[in-house]
């Protein structure tokens, strides 16, 4: 070998001499190790230490947000409807003005120029 100093020697191998899962010292028997992890794959084989609710038949009751706020969303979503009606109503009665307007000063030109 090129660099015989690099190659590992059975003296400089590090050896695993225990291995332990979760805490309990696993048989090491000719050099191999058995290991078994269950990973849970429903729901059902999770303990519920958060006592997130589990009934099928819950129905929502509690008001999780302050009736002060939401009476203020749906008025403020109420009041953004009326807002948009206004506008709209208003753009027309522009439009309308500014064509009464420029009748008027057809009107107007048609008059002098007789």
């Amino acid at each position: 070998s090129r660099y015989p100093a690099l190659a590992p020697t059975p003296s400089t191998v590090p050896k695993v001499e225990n291995i332990k899962l979760n805490g309990v010292l696993q048989n090491i028997i000719d050099k191999t190790v058995d290991l078994t992890i269950e990973i849970p794959t429903k729901l059902s084989e999770l303990q519920n230490d958060a006592n997130f609710v589990q009934d099928a038949n819950y129905v929502h009751t509690d008001n999780n947000f302050t009736d002060i706020l939401k009476t203020q969303i749906t008025q403020n979503t109420s009041d953004v409807t009326t807002l948009k009606s206004d506008v709209i109503e208003l753009s027309n009665n522009i439009d309308n003005l500014s064509n009464n307007k420029l009748d008027n000063n057809l009107m107007t030109l048609s008059i002098l120029d007789n």
